[in-house]
């Protein structure tokens, strides 16, 4: 199970718990403070397990103990509805990406699917033999995975409720299971200190990734599928290139890992991290007790945790079980400040900053004014400059040249080019080359891996101002951008941008 199997055995013993939802925003001093709403207690009798947005943004779903769900409006923080089914704790949850579907998995052994719309359990999937304890639909929604104490993960048809098949490698618990974007891949993470990587096609195992200390208890795709971050009982985060299954780096943290939906932000526990960085932009440090799960809103506007419930010291308050997070704050000051010249030209320089922290504060007092952070964008950012194609497809064919000197030469040279080459590279990569350019990608990859300058960290922040904005004239300049260089990082970006919110549904804003 989710949050109790990291100290205790799936079977629970009865408890009293509130469920509190509040709205907070970030404060300039790496914390928290309440924003608007006080909180509220709702009649859940039990510690929240698991949260989920709903693929459009407006139903927050959490899952408790006692066996129920509850679907919250995100605009009014009131309930919408609770459902019950399980006989026992509910365990995780997770939404179709059609938004049809809500599945959840329990300590009942069982997998429900509720139809999301009537409310209702539309099917319950029966062939875990333990305790259910995370689930994850595939991109296109016909797929459902479900993690169990059994040690296996079983791959069901979502339409005929009936098991595809199971897969087992893992030699301990199975506490996570992720798809890729693409869903080509699942990720599992288990008990015996392993992650591993499954081949959806053929159902077989790809490859393993080893470096945690104990407990892998969360997984998690990044947006563009190049990175699966990982977080385990030996509080570090680690993330992976998914290409080559090579540790790109770990962070200290542990709890749920989740990428907002730009890939720019990874949150592990209470930690907010800026992922081009890897440095800590916040804190939550509102909930006084582990944090068990996480999701970001599909606009990455919102962030949701939840936690294990435990009086405070003086046991005259409970924490707050639920909380909903503005990131970033997004509650204008009662006096709207003017922006003069020298205002947003500090405030662009601070874009550029090493301190992640610092820099996303800029971002939000930007996004609280967009009729000047649009215009400030526009002036500043340029489309990248394209590169020469043909040089570098030259360059990747010199990587298998029987000359030593040869293959040494195109392997400085690619390097030399950065991220213009590594879309090719990966390209070659996935073509199975001989053993040797294999080899010399990998490393070359790695080394690719960003060191990102201060330009491009303020090209970045900028891209992700213009994508919480959303207005047309931020789509305007986005659209420029991404008519740069193809394989540029400023150009995918721009593009990334302008598809998630092409297909952001109409009022989810």
């Amino acid at each position: 199970m989710k949050p109790s199997p990291r100290n205790r055995q799936p079977q629970l013993g009865v408890g009293v718990a509130w469920l509190c939802l509040t709205v907070i925003g970030i404060s300039p001093q790496h914390g928290s403070r309440l924003l608007a709403l006080e909180p509220f207690p709702l009649k859940h009798t039990e510690e929240a397990a698991s949260v989920a947005f709903s693929p459009d943004g407006k139903t927050l779903a959490s899952a408790c103990f006692d066996g129920t769900i509850k679907l919250w409006d995100v605009a009014t923080c009131k309930e919408q509805a609770a459902l019950k089914g399980h006989t026992e704790a509910i365990l995780s949850m997770a939404f179709s990406p059609d938004g049809k579907t809500l599945a959840s998995g329990s300590d009942d052994k069982t997998v429900n699917l509720w139809d999301v719309t009537t409310g209702k359990v539309r099917a319950t999937l029966k062939g875990h033999t333990e305790a259910v304890i995370s689930v994850a639909f595939n991109p296109d929604s016909s797929s459902l995975a479900s993690a169990s104490s059994d040690k296996t993960i079983i791959l069901w048809d979502v339409t005929s409720g009936k098991a595809r098949t199971t897969l087992k490698g893992h030699v301990g618990v199975v506490w996570t299971v992720a798809f890729s974007p693409d869903g080509k891949t699942l990720a599992s993470g288990s008990e015996d200190k392993t992650i591993k990587l499954w081949d959806m096609t053929t159902g077989n195992e790809r490859v393993t990734l080893q470096g945690h200390m104990d407990v892998v208890w969360s997984v998690a795709f990044s947006p563009d599928g190049k990175t699966l971050a990982s977080a385990g009982k030996d509080m570090n985060v680690r993330l992976w290139d998914v290409a080559t299954g090579r540790e790109r780096v770990s962070l200290k943290g542990g709890g749920p890992v989740a990428f907002s939906p730009d890939g720019k932000m990874l949150v592990s526990g209470t930690d907010l991290w800026e992922v081009a960085t890897r440095k800590s932009r916040d804190t939550l440090r509102v909930h006084n007790e582990e944090i068990i799960s996480m999701a970001f809103s599909p606009d990455g506007k919102m962030l949701a945790s939840a936690s294990m419930v435990k009086p405070f010291r003086d046991n005259t308050a409970r924490d707050k079980s639920v909380m909903l997070w503005d990131v970033p704050a997004t509650k204008k000051p009662k006096a709207r400040p003017v922006l003069d010249s020298i205002d947003l030209d500090e405030l662009w320089t601070t874009l550029a900053g090493e301190d992640a922290a610092i820099a996303f504060q800029a971002v939000g007092k930007l996004y609280r004014e967009p009729d000047n952070a649009v215009p400030l964008a526009q002036k500043r950012l340029r489309p990248a400059s394209k590169p020469n194609t043909q040089d570098i497809t030259r360059l990747i064919a010199d990587l298998d040249s029987k000359q030593f000197a040869v293959r040494e030469k195109a392997t400085e040279e690619l390097e030399k080019n950065g991220e213009m080459a590594e879309p090719a590279l990966r390209t070659k990569l996935a073509d199975n080359p001989s053993l040797e350019v294999q080899r010399r990608i990998e490393k070359l990859l790695t080394r690719l891996e960003p060191q990102d300058s201060s330009e491009l960290l303020r090209s970045l922040r900028a891209l992700e101002l213009l994508e919480y904005i959303g207005t047309s004239e931020a789509k305007q300049v986005l659209e420029t951008l991404a008519t740069g260089a193809e394989a540029a990082r400023l150009t995918t970006e721009a593009k990334a941008s302008l598809n998630r919110l092409n297909k952001r549904v109409p009022g989810n804003k």
